[in-house]
């Protein structure tokens, strides 16, 4: 891989300036002792931890509370994490291990969690709406706060920054909203366009950039506007927003709109590398699954977040420090561990 790819240069930004400040405190020995008791009194259960929502979310809330995840691969394993191995269908032992756990948040990662740039076409709304409801039903008995990561495909349409009360008419936003409805009425759900890296490697903004660093053509449509966000950074804003009591549908995605075609540009633009581009040919569109839906014309899923963004009072990051930290992660170490989740040998039984 192109070293060159690595070699980017740090913006002096708010959002980067805060945290860099706070990585930069000394813990005091006090500070050390409570945080432990906190990571020992406060439980999360992630259900979907293997998706690209939940294996984020579970590296970056295991240094704050216990993380126990579900995994529908076998052979899964997370740094930090307890991994239970439980089928998309087996809502009965989901139920169970829910009831075991008495987890304080569960937070549903399922399919309903793809951005509608990853949208698959083959989701199953039965089994995904009956899996929301048995996480609901069982999170009731034993007290648990439900969080669902939604997808802004439910906001799929032509209006800009859509707001959460905005009801697209696209066949793909009429099945995320049926499937948001299967869960409790107190549920926090939150809509998001999530990119970032992911234990398959194969979600859209993985694609473009492999084809970019390894100088092959890209397929982007310029036609498509959507607000991402990088997967760590919405685990950070999920992390304060869970905390703040919310119920009912928000809105968590980036600060800035941007196209499928502008989103490549920045990520070669960070990379130091060309862009190859290839006309959209309506022939091709098939071969790639992550392209089928690129003919499609004009749609918008951009997020209108300010309400979210005020109860939180944090400003939310921009397309370019999102790719500056995504562009870090595959130096830092984080991307080799979410790659690495897959091929764990050891696995936790639900027994």
């Amino acid at each position: 891989m192109s070293e060159s790819v690595f070699n980017v240069k740090l913006g002096n930004s708010h959002w980067r300036a805060k945290v860099a400040s706070i990585e930069s405190r000394p813990i005091s020995s006090k500070a050390l002792v409570a945080r432990r008791s906190l990571v020992a009194r406060r439980k999360a259960l992630i259900v979907g931890i293997d998706t690209l929502a939940g294996s984020n979310l579970g590296l970056d809330w295991a240094d704050r509370c216990e993380v126990i995840g579900t995994a529908c691969r076998r052979r899964f394993a997370l740094d930090g994490c307890r991994i239970i191995a439980v089928t998309s269908v087996d809502h009965g032992l989901l139920a169970e291990i829910i009831e075991t756990e008495c987890p304080q948040s569960i937070v549903y990662c399922g399919e309903i969690s793809n951005s509608a740039w990853d949208w698959p076409q083959d989701v199953d709304l039965a089994t995904e709406s009956q899996r929301l409801t048995a996480v609901c039903r069982a999170a009731k008995c034993c007290g648990s706060r439900v969080i669902v990561v939604s997808s802004d495909a439910a906001c799929s349409g032509h209006y800009l920054f859509s707001r959460e009360n905005y009801a697209g008419v696209d066949p793909t936003a009429i099945t995320v909203r049926e499937i948001e409805q299967a869960s409790a009425v107190d549920a926090l759900i939150v809509r998001t366009h999530l990119f970032g890296w992911s234990p398959t490697a194969n979600c859209w903004a993985e694609r473009i950039w492999t084809a970019i660093d390894e100088s092959r053509m890209v397929q982007a449509s310029a036609a498509r506007y959507a607000t991402p966000v990088l997967a760590t950074d919405f685990a950070h804003l999920l992390w304060k927003a869970q905390s703040q009591g919310l119920s009912g549908i928000h809105n968590l995605a980036g600060a800035e709109r941007a196209s499928m075609w502008q989103f490549a540009m920045a990520l070669a633009r960070a990379a130091g590398l060309p862009l190859r581009t290839m006309r959209l040919d309506p022939a091709l569109v098939g071969v790639d699954p992550g392209l089928r839906n690129q003919a499609r014309f004009s749609q918008e899923t951009s997020l209108d977040s300010r309400r979210l963004q005020s109860v939180l009072q944090t400003p939310l990051p921009r397309l370019q420090e999102s790719i500056e930290r995504f562009f870090e992660q595959a130096a830092s170490g984080h991307r080799q561990r979410i790659a690495a989740s897959l091929v764990a040998p050891t696995l936790t039984s639900a027994a």
